[in-house]
């Protein structure tokens, strides 16, 4: 649909909406690149990591455009983060500088967008067209909201913890090259 030359991995460094069992922003930027590793579209960056400030998506991607001047970028968040959108720093500023790509999220109804103030209310009919497809959606800043029909697993980083916590298997939702260092950080 987007025709995407590869993604840019961006570990947070210090996010202000995170706090509660989170790995320190080395440990998460070493786990991201094994797991990507070997896969030739996949990039990491430690553009976050390096700053000691909060980390705002609105200031990392003011960074990735200068970085990336040359390239079309897309924002890749799933649909319970931009559900959030209106809890981030300067939303309005961000959704004037890049177009999202949203991936449906297992237990996160496409109802959820019906209450987004950040997407043109009368694009909200279109919603009910995704059915086997993706879709655009206008956003108010001018941008565009890529909705993306990707089969969803209910997986998540706190049902990931969870299970090691309780001494079940983790095979298969993560990386086999990150599945120790995972089961030993929260063991």
């Amino acid at each position: 649909m987007l025709g995407l030359e590869g993604v840019v991995f961006v570990p947070s460094g210090n996010p202000p909406l995170k706090s509660k069992d989170i790995l320190d922003a080395k440990e998460r930027y070493n786990l991201v690149r094994r797991a990507i590793s070997g896969n030739k579209h996949f990039q990491i960056s430690d553009i976050e990591i390096k700053s000691r400030n909060r980390s705002y998506t609105i200031d990392t991607i003011e960074k990735m455009l200068k970085i990336y001047s040359h390239k079309k970028l897309y924002l890749i968040v799933g649909l319970d983060a931009f559900t959030d959108l209106h809890l981030w720093h300067k939303p309005e500023r961000l959704i004037r500088l890049v177009d999202f790509v949203i991936p449906l999220r297992y237990g996160f109804p496409l109802k959820l967008l019906l209450k987004n103030k950040f997407i043109k209310s009368e694009s909200i009919k279109l919603t009910k067209k995704l059915r086997n497809d993706s879709i655009q959606l206008p956003l108010i800043g001018g941008k565009k909201a890529y909705i993306l029909n990707t089969t969803t697993l209910d997986i998540s980083a706190t049902m990931i913890r969870q299970r090691v916590k309780e001494g079940k298997s983790i095979k298969y939702l993560v990386p086999d090259s990150i599945l120790n260092n995972v089961i030993e950080k929260y063991r």
